[in-house]
């Protein structure tokens, strides 16, 4: 979402007004403060963890999936689902590196469990980023062509010339529109409009695709297991030297 989404809301809702951008694009971080209180307040006092992580992923991919019915005239309807989307992204996500560094048998092994978790994260991110990418930008091209012929028909704009508005609004630039022979503001207008109804399709199929990926990941959920109460307490597993000396320096004050 942080890609999609301020690149999303400037096509479609904001233009180019920096301050409008930067707005809308705050909807994230407000949804992951939000969680911050979930997770102090709720995940933390409930328990039964696999079950919290089933429940959150089922909410993702619900959020996820309901992006897909986002318009050019649904800006509430996107602020709204993108604010509670990302109240639901933080909390599973410490849980699950809390689940699994207080599930593995040996505590000492915890920096090597939750740097490979960190890692294989990451990694995941950057390839489903680079697919949701790859399916936007395919699609927008996909659509634009037919958005394109649609919206100039009936506008006496000259056949000969569409193959150069359709490279000028695969760029969508004032610049690009002056180059296209015969246009007019009304065909300019009309193009812009067309862009924004294929991107619009083309977000739509990337939030479908991106609900396979929730499914998946509501299976995994199933397969967790809660952490055992007996590892929530205030014991270490490692001391570090200095406390140690600490913990020392502790004790020969209570002998004297």
């Amino acid at each position: 979402m942080n890609v999609l989404w301020p690149r999303q809301s400037g096509l479609l809702f904001t233009g180019p007004d920096p301050i409008t951008r930067g707005l809308y694009a705050e909807a994230i971080p407000l949804g992951t403060i939000i969680s911050s209180f979930v997770v102090i307040f709720i995940c933390a006092r409930v328990g039964h963890e696999r079950w919290q992580l089933v429940i959150f992923m089922i909410c993702e991919t619900a959020l996820i999936g309901s992006l897909a019915s986002v318009g050019l005239d649904d800006k509430v309807q996107a602020i709204i689902t993108i604010v509670c989307l990302s109240s639901t992204v933080t909390p599973p996500q410490l849980l699950s590196f809390t689940m699994l560094s207080l599930g593995i048998d040996d505590q000492v092994d915890i920096g090597i469990a939750v740097g490979l978790a960190g890692t294989f994260r990451l990694m995941g991110g950057a390839i489903a980023t680079a697919i949701y990418t790859a399916i936007v930008n395919n699609g927008f091209a996909e659509h634009l062509p037919g958005e394109v012929l649609s919206a100039v028909s009936g506008l006496d704009f000259p056949s000969s010339n569409m193959a150069a508005l359709l490279k000028a609004a695969a760029v969508n630039t004032a610049a690009a529109y002056k180059t296209v022979p015969g246009i007019s503001t009304t065909v300019i207008a009309a193009t812009q409009l067309a862009v924004k109804k294929a991107y619009v399709s083309a977000f739509s199929t990337t939030y479908l695709a991106a609900i396979a990926f929730g499914c998946l990941a509501t299976v995994a959920a199933f397969f967790t297991r809660d952490i055992d109460p007996k590892m929530k307490s205030s014991s270490k597993a490692v001391t570090l030297e200095n406390e140690k000396k600490k913990s020392e320096e502790e004790v020969s004050t209570d002998r004297v």
